[in-house]
């Protein structure tokens, strides 16, 4: 699934719904909580000038600023997951002989109870699926 949303240790070579887009600037704080908990020990202060420095309103940035383990900060809309054809085919090289399987395959039955848990809300295009890696 990691290669699939975001071609990371994609030992498979399926195909990437999306290059990695960082976090969306309107992310909540609540969910950038979640996600980089380290967030909350960023430093602002400046040991040079001994006053405190305010906190970068990028979220990029701020994610910079915490030295967290995580990376591959990205998102992708409900749409993008629910639009895709997951019953066509790629060759899977993952294992030792490479073998054609459906997405639908690849990704397994627990991944498409999630996707029809998304498919349920009525408004697509205002729900992001965010996720990075550690």
């Amino acid at each position: 699934m990691f290669g699939f949303f975001a071609y990371e240790r994609n030992y498979s070579q399926c195909q990437v719904l999306a290059a990695p887009r960082g976090f969306p600037q309107d992310i909540s704080e609540e969910a950038l909580l979640f996600l980089v908990p380290e967030i909350t020990q960023t430093e602002s202060f400046c040991g040079y000038s001994q006053s405190e420095q305010p906190l970068p309103d990028d979220v990029g940035e701020r994610i910079a600023l915490s030295r967290s383990d995580t990376y591959g900060y990205s998102w992708l809309s409900a749409t993008e997951l629910t639009a895709f054809d997951y019953d066509q085919t790629f060759t899977d090289q993952n294992p030792e002989t490479p073998q054609t399987i459906s997405y639908r395959e690849f990704l397994g039955k627990r991944y498409f109870l999630h996707l029809d848990a998304l498919k349920a809300l009525s408004v697509h295009d205002e729900v992001r699926v965010l996720f990075c890696f550690y």
